[in-house]
């Protein structure tokens, strides 16, 4: 948690700095997709699909090694979205 907090206080210090040099801060922080996607998940998790589809380093990925990667990813993705609650 203190992780957490020590990122909120940095992300909270950049704001005001700019906040105060009268700079817009929502033309700084900004959530969003650069494409439309079918369905919401994470960049790591689009990230390892496209490389599993394109295989671009010429990787052949089992199945247990697939899975584990893919509970990796959710495991991450959980953690990101229950620390951000």
């Amino acid at each position: 948690m203190e992780v957490v907090e020590r990122v909120l206080s940095e992300v909270h210090k950049f704001a005001a700095s700019l906040e105060k040099k009268k700079i817009p801060v929502s033309q700084f922080l900004f959530r969003g997709e650069s494409e439309c996607y079918k369905s919401i998940s994470s960049g790591l998790r689009r990230s390892f699909d496209a490389i599993v589809e394109n295989n671009p380093y010429g990787v052949s990925f089992n199945n247990l090694g697939k899975d584990y990667i893919e509970n990796y990813l959710t495991y991450s993705e959980n953690f990101i979205y229950y620390q951000a609650k």
